[in-house]
């Protein structure tokens, strides 16, 4: 029987967006009947299911490499020594899910003790992202790590094209695998009456993800409102149709998004990024705003909008945004089949990889 090593530094937790991607890929893999292990830092995962192990390894936070703020050379060194008494036989498969991220430079050391397919997967670009306002010197570095990282990979994996074309790995490794929802926690929640003129936005807001324009546009609109689950909104305008709230269990989000009309995606707009709660808006049957603080239907989540008629854009400001939720609102939603933006779909094209 295959047997499957995945290597992620957070795992199984509810809370962490970060760790929903390899979570779900285990729990797949250990039901199709494959042998499952993985090693994480993370020490609230309490999964118990068959054919999955999980080995818990603290982050000792010992001195990484000067310069980069990345826990994944001094996990790996923790887990090194533990890692490297199993039998070269004793995985098919070893994924390495970042970030962070510098726990792939093992990569070298892996393919050398085990006869196993090395997998990659960078979940967000690391030598190269334009969120980061990294130095000359520092971007050279990553670059460099990068480079060496890629070298000893079978494959790579990523979740869009636009970071794809960030990563210092040699093309014709890279696959592309989405994030996308999850259709078993999809089917678990049971919709509420849908609240018209609602609008739900969960995650971090910021500078360049200012929601400020938003909320002046709802507060103009009696016959809207709008929720907001996660950091605090500084300078918001009081007002019983705001409502404002800290990080909660996903599941609730899930529910108070189930209740919405319109999932809000607020972004900048580098166009690597493809937020992964613009899914579960997807997978709830919910219409979609996504503000902008650049160019239109562009980008990552200019793709997913061509697949998805009930995806509106917007600029960032009062004026387009009032226009956009007027016309959000009108329309009539359009039912698609949404299978193919589910982490199911997706892991498939995992699967695939796996067997071949």
């Amino acid at each position: 029987m295959d047997s499957i090593l995945i290597i992620s530094y957070s795992f199984d937790e509810p809370d962490l967006v970060g760790s929903f991607r390899c979570t779900y890929w285990a729990n797949q893999l250990a039901k199709s009947g494959l042998m499952v292990t993985v090693i994480t830092a993370s020490e609230s995962s309490n999964t118990k299911q068959d054919n999955l192990e999980i080995i818990k390894i603290r982050d000792q936070n010992e001195n990484g490499i000067p310069f980069l703020a990345d826990q994944g050379y001094s996990w790996m060194k923790s887990i090194t020594p533990i890692l490297f008494k199993r039998n070269k036989d004793d995985f098919s498969t070893i994924i390495i899910s970042g970030g962070p991220f510098l726990q792939m430079l093992w990569s070298k050391e892996l393919k050398k003790k085990f006869r196993a397919k090395l997998i990659l997967d960078f979940r967000d670009p690391f030598a190269i992202n334009p969120r980061f306002n990294d130095s000359f010197l520092k971007k050279k570095m990553k670059s460099f790590l990068e480079s060496r990282m890629c070298a000893y990979a079978d494959e790579v994996l990523t979740v869009n094209s636009f970071t794809a074309n960030l990563l210092k790995c040699p093309k014709r490794k890279i696959s592309i695998i989405e994030n996308g929802f999850n259709e078993e926690v999809i089917k678990s929640i049971t919709p509420d009456e849908t609240i018209k003129g609602r609008v739900v936005h969960a995650g971090k807001v910021g500078l360049d993800r200012n929601p400020i324009p938003l909320i002046k546009a709802v507060l103009s609109n009696k016959n809207m409102s709008f929720e907001h689950f996660g950091n605090t909104i500084e300078l918001a305008p009081f007002s019983e149709r705001i409502m404002l709230n800290d990080f909660v269990p996903y599941n609730d989000v899930l529910k108070s998004i189930s209740r919405a009309e319109i999932g809000l995606v607020l972004t900048g707009g580098d166009p690597f990024v493809s937020t992964t709660k613009i899914f579960d808006y997807i997978g709830l049957n919910k219409k979609v705003i996504i503000i902008t603080n650049g160019k239109l239907n562009s980008g990552s989540l200019g793709e997913i909008s061509k697949r998805n008629p009930n995806i509106y854009w917007s600029s960032n400001n009062e004026k387009n945004i009032s226009e956009v939720l007027q016309k959000a609102t009108e329309s009539p939603f359009v039912n698609i089949r949404t299978h193919e933006f589910s982490r199911g779909h997706e892991f498939e094209k995992l699967i695939a990889l796996i067997s071949t």
